[in-house]
């Protein structure tokens, strides 16, 4: 079963590159295709995304901490961290380990 946020991606991936709707309107093997698509897409993303920016790390450290310890070399880092994990996590989750298959 494919994930609903590859499927969400897929559909969006063939509606931008055919016209809105075309999703309801592929067969199994052009899904497939979309599939791999999102997922390569996804990945990238997700990659671009395991580096906080400055603004994510403030509110990081605030979400933790109840206020903004940018300054606190360690919150920085708790947050930082806690950002990776679960972008790795979402990784895991979404796309199989490579050379694994699609």
């Amino acid at each position: 079963m494919t994930h609903p946020m590859v499927e969400k991606v897929a559909r969006a991936i063939c509606d931008d590159q055919l016209w809105p709707g075309a999703w309801i309107k592929a067969n199994e093997v052009e899904m497939d295709a979309y599939k791999r698509q999102a997922r390569a897409a996804i990945a990238a993303v997700l990659d671009a995304m395991r580096e906080p920016s400055e603004g994510m790390k403030h509110s990081g450290t605030e979400f933790l901490y109840g206020e903004d310890f940018i300054g606190n070399p360690k919150a920085v880092t708790t947050a930082v961290e806690t950002w990776r994990a679960m972008i790795d996590a979402l990784r895991a989750e979404l796309l199989p380990p490579p050379g694994n298959g699609s």
